[in-house]
């Protein structure tokens, strides 16, 4: 049982919105607790987001700003493993100010095919976060770099 409960209905329009999102989405709170998660997040209700990663917080989590300012931010990082962008968003949830959806959107760019395409975090995620289920550990470090210039 979540510690920051939110009202059902709130936590059933998550699950209506993002539940077929193909990228994990959480749903949290101020103290980091995530109190929903899709169906292709590897977290677990309950856990603290910021605690998963093996060098403690994740670095560049701008949640503390989309909830002070009240609106959705969003930071562009690049992923040196996979040479590709990533789009991390936290956006607060109306009516509940304490509370944001936080989520990544992996960006492919062909340069030689000239398209960019959109692609899942899923698998990119169970493989280079070295997540483990059974502990529930994952390191952010290993994902991504924030871009430069």
């Amino acid at each position: 049982m979540p510690k920051h409960p939110l009202p059902q209905e709130t936590v059933d329009a998550f699950h209506s919105m993002w539940d077929f999102f193909p990228e994990p989405v959480s749903l949290v709170h101020k103290s980091r607790e995530v109190i929903a998660v899709n169906k292709v997040h590897f977290y677990s209700p309950g856990v603290f987001c910021a605690k998963m990663g093996r060098g403690g917080p994740h670095v560049g989590c701008l949640a503390n700003q989309a909830l002070k300012e009240q609106k959705a931010v969003a930071v562009t990082a690049h992923s040196q493993v996979e040479k590709q962008q990533m789009i991390t968003y936290w956006i607060p949830v109306k009516g509940h100010p304490e509370y944001y959806v936080h989520f990544s959107v992996r960006i492919k760019v062909d340069h030689d095919q000239k398209s960019v395409t959109l692609s899942s975090i899923s698998d990119y995620a169970r493989e280079f976060y070295s997540f483990d289920p059974k502990t529930a550990q994952t390191s952010m470090s290993q994902l991504t770099e924030r871009q430069s210039g």
